[in-house]
């Protein structure tokens, strides 16, 4: 279907992933609907202002640790009472609110949707599918990527012997992105 793509809308073959089936397919929908060509009607790329965006990019495997750890942080913090709370004052009435990452899982397991034994592992497997959109919107452009820049060793909050133990991160590699 990419091929056929290509054939028909270069310019849009040329931004669509051949393994992004669903865009494909929307694509060669267009085209039929409007008779235009598909790449005619996807946003401009060029960026309104001159800025410089500069970002912190680590492993996958560290960014899922990374997740794992502050999805349990926060459900022993207590997410699931602060959903209580909200949900009485009126969170599910919200557009935004009751599907933020968390919110959304808990409210299913208040509905009887998601057992409670599966709302952290569903909860945190949201996240690293959010986290891996972030990182392929941030990648889209970069002048330099994490394959071309060293890694720095990072802490965060900086350690210190006074530090709350409960806020200590272990160091990691850390690339720098440039966009």
């Amino acid at each position: 279907m990419h091929a056929r793509l290509g054939a028909a809308d270069p310019a849009a073959a040329a931004v669509i992933l051949p393994s992004n089936g669903r865009r494909i397919v929307r694509a060669l929908e267009v085209m039929e609907i409007t008779g235009r060509p598909f790449a005619a009607s996807l946003p401009d790329r060029q960026p309104v202002y001159d800025a410089l965006q500069i970002g912190l990019d680590r492993t996958p495997d560290d960014l899922d640790d990374r997740v794992d750890e502050r999805v349990h942080r926060m459900f022993a913090a207590g997410l699931v009472r602060e959903v209580r709370e909200l949900e009485r004052r009126g969170l599910r009435s919200g557009l935004t609110a009751s599907r933020a990452l968390g919110y959304a899982q808990v409210l299913r397991m208040f509905d009887g949707e998601l057992p409670e034994t599966e709302v952290v592992d569903v909860t945190a497997r949201a996240t690293r599918r959010f986290v891996r959109r972030q990182r392929s919107w941030f990648r889209r452009g970069t002048t330099r990527s994490s394959g071309s820049t060293p890694p720095v060793t990072t802490c965060w909050p900086p350690r210190s012997p006074s530090a709350d133990p409960r806020f200590r991160r272990p160091c990691g590699q850390t690339r720098l992105l440039v966009k």
